[in-house]
């Protein structure tokens, strides 16, 4: 992975120095998801931003092997500079770089930084494309939001232990369509859902999902 150097001094201590959306209860939800799957993991990102949630899945990476890909088209739209961000006295000060720069620098001061295998400038249809015999422990899921978008990427990666995203919010109504039809045709996963966080998780195991449906229904 390559670095990049921004002329300020501008320092990450948490997710929320970087530009993004992601919130911090959504991020508490990247340490559960990861506790589900006790070996190494191979974790897949699709849609980075400025390197928010990326952190924040880095926060989590605690075993020696685990890796993560990242797939983003690196177009994130400037207006969103001044309107989305908890951080704007940081995008003041370097707003004048690209947004692959930015993640770069950003998401380059994690200790875990060089568990990132690979920034793909991408769609994520491209990706499945290229990689189409690529397999993911966990996959997280914050690219485009529309219905046949989601709905493909949940179908190329349903073999992964847990799919998961963001924006599972009413003003992102394809999402949770795409997310609750998936979970409807498939027996073998059991959905969580978390709309104060914005958070959905798909969790694989027919055995889990029937263990969790028995304590419901008690």
């Amino acid at each position: 992975m390559k670095t990049f150097n921004i002329t300020r001094n501008v320092i990450i201590k948490t997710p929320m120095d970087i530009p993004g959306e992601t919130q911090s209860l959504q991020h508490e939800w990247y340490k559960r998801v990861r506790s589900w799957h006790a070996d190494s993991a191979n974790i897949l990102e699709i849609g980075c931003a400025f390197g928010r949630s990326t952190w924040g899945w880095l926060d989590v990476m605690d075993k020696t092997n685990d890796r993560l890909d990242v797939v983003d088209t690196l177009t994130y739209p400037d207006y969103r500079f001044n309107t989305h961000s908890n951080s704007k006295q940081i995008l003041k000060d370097i707003k004048e770089y690209s947004q692959e720069d930015i993640f770069y620098y950003t998401v380059g001061q994690h200790k875990n930084y060089n568990k990132i295998t690979n920034l793909h400038n991408m769609t994520s249809f491209k990706f499945m494309k290229k990689f189409k015999d690529k397999t993911y422990d966990i996959v997280f899921l914050d690219g485009s939001h529309d219905y046949k978008t989601v709905n493909r990427e949940l179908n190329n990666f349903k073999g992964a232990r847990v799919i998961c995203g963001d924006d599972f919010s009413y003003e992102h109504h394809d999402v949770i369509n795409a997310v609750t039809d998936f979970y409807k045709a498939n027996n073998n996963y059991y959905l969580y859902t978390d709309t104060a966080a914005r958070f959905w998780a798909l969790r694989n195991g027919s055995a889990w999902k029937l263990f969790v449906q028995n304590l419901i229904n008690k």
